[in-house]
């Protein structure tokens, strides 16, 4: 069930006059969400994680891998499309050579992006990306937390941090709690294609103990893009370039991306610590993702919060 915007006229006179931005949710709307106008990045954080399941990381590059992977020459184009009307583009988009690299760290800032296997989209499961800014939010695409079809919203999420295949070694945590904006749900712009899920408590986040930094998009040329794509199992893909191109909304780029990698950290060098300018959505001819404006970065102090 949607739930509408409370105080509808209060909200309007303290928030971004853009109603695309304004939080909505398969739950009730906190006072605090669409008040905050001038919201500032995340420095993140960063600590030592705790391994319940692997007492060091020798014993995590043990685990056997497809090393057939470095060799794959399937180059897949266009095709995924995750509406049938062709109004989205397309979410599957390998340019060439696949630049993709396996992921063989569970330190900082990858124990920060997860595994999200997602359930009640028409009775069908999927798997896709995310990945902390807070101890209990984990940012994604709108279209992983709210079906573009049938416009339902997701019944649960299990999070994994750092998955690898059938091995979970910070555990998991399931969530019924999500977030998007306006322009996603009521509109389907994909312009405003982007949520969170609000964690029930801190106990994945304890194990962790970290969460990534996020800033406003800037003048920042290179990017690397760390997700989960279903080609590659569930383990965590990892891809670099330049951007190509900005618009007020999205960023573009030729990155290598596949479905599963939808609501992956768009992620630059900052101050020596990885740092969040945007969340991939969509592939194409560049691929794209949401660029974090101010619009963005107020909703997500919000949903920090939560």
């Amino acid at each position: 069930m949607l739930v509408n915007l409370t105080n509808t006229g209060k909200h309007m006179n303290n928030s971004t006059s853009d109603l695309n931005y304004f939080s909505i949710g398969n739950k009730e709307i906190s006072p605090h969400e669409n008040t905050i106008t001038n919201g500032q990045g995340s420095l993140g954080l960063v600590r030592s994680s705790f391994f319940p399941e692997f007492p060091s990381i020798g014993d995590f590059e043990k685990i056997p891998r497809d090393f057939n992977w470095a060799q794959d020459t399937n180059r897949t184009k266009n095709v995924i499309r995750i509406d049938p009307t062709g109004f989205m583009e397309t979410e599957t988009r390998v340019h060439d050579t696949d630049d993709r690299e396996e992921v063989f760290s569970i330190q900082y800032p990858y124990n920060c992006i997860c595994l999200l296997e997602i359930e009640g989209f028409n009775g069908t499961n999927r798997q896709s990306t995310g990945f902390f800014v807070s101890p209990k939010c984990i940012l994604t695409a709108g279209h992983c937390v709210n079906d573009p079809i049938t416009k339902n919203w997701a019944t649960r999420i299990r999070i994994i941090p750092c998955a690898l295949k059938n091995l979970e070694p910070f555990g998991s945590e399931i969530s019924t709690k999500f977030r998007s904006v306006s322009g996603w749900i009521k509109n389907r712009d994909y312009n405003y294609d982007y949520g969170a899920i609000i964690l029930p408590n801190e106990n994945l986040f304890n194990r962790i103990k970290a969460y990534l930094a996020f800033e406003k998009a800037g003048t920042e040329k290179k990017i690397e893009i760390a997700g989960y794509p279903t080609n590659k199992g569930k383990t965590l893909f990892t891809s670099e370039d330049q951007i190509q191109r900005k618009s007020q909304n999205k960023l573009f780029y030729l990155l290598d991306t596949y479905h599963g990698n939808s609501g992956s950290p768009i992620m630059v060098d900052f101050q020596s610590n990885k740092t969040v300018i945007g969340i991939h959505t969509y592939g194409g001819n560049p691929n794209s993702g949401i660029l974090l404006s101010q619009g963005v970065i107020n909703r997500i102090q919000e949903w920090m919060m939560l």
